[in-house]
């Protein structure tokens, strides 16, 4: 099935569901924000955790962050490859 196909295959499925008395409500985006984290709301930026490198599932896990309060945390830079820090 084709990106094409599925666009009219969902807007059909939608509008039965309509015809029906279905209701669509469209909800407003969140911004989740720790309170060390207040000042992105400045810039519209949502605060996302992250330690993967790669990608979830790659298997790479950054181990450099210190956790300071609820939701906030110190990262450090990583020692370089074959710096004696590893």
């Amino acid at each position: 099935m084709t990106k094409d196909e599925q666009r009219e295959e969902i807007a059909r499925l939608t509008q039965e569901y309509l015809d029906r008395g279905g209701v669509i409500e469209v909800i407003p985006p969140r911004t989740f924000l720790p309170a060390c984290y207040r000042w992105m709301l400045k810039y519209g930026w949502s605060y996302t955790p992250w330690n993967h490198v790669g990608g979830l599932g790659s298997g790479m896990t950054v181990h450099t962050s210190q956790r300071l309060a609820e939701g906030c945390t110190l990262t450090m830079p990583t020692p370089f490859e074959g710096s004696e820090d590893e």
